[in-house]
């Protein structure tokens, strides 16, 4: 999944004050982020969808996500960046 390009589709829904549609790339490129297994897109994804949902006072709906976000940042993301990825000779991630 290509970060840039995700980003600039959802500067445009945004731009175009196309929230539905915003909603629905979020979500359809939350399902191909976790498909492709790119657990730093996955983190990225859920906290944007988490932020819309909260911008849109749909608290119950964004809470989950961000828990589900902190929980891929500890036990997805963490181990295969900075020093962790030394000690483990893993490359670092460049996204």
């Amino acid at each position: 999944m290509n970060l840039r390009i995700f980003y600039r589709r959802l500067n445009e829904y945004y731009d175009g004050m196309k929230t539905y549609r915003a909603e629905w790339f979020l979500k359809d490129s939350l399902v191909e982020a976790k498909r492709q297994k790119h657990e730093e897109a996955v983190l990225i994804i859920l906290n944007e969808l988490g932020g819309f949902y909260r911008a849109m006072g749909r608290y119950s709906e964004a809470a989950p996500l961000f828990v589900d976000a902190i929980c891929t940042l500890i036990w997805c993301v963490l181990p295969v960046t900075g020093d962790n990825a030394r000690r483990q000779n893993r490359p670092r991630s460049s996204t």
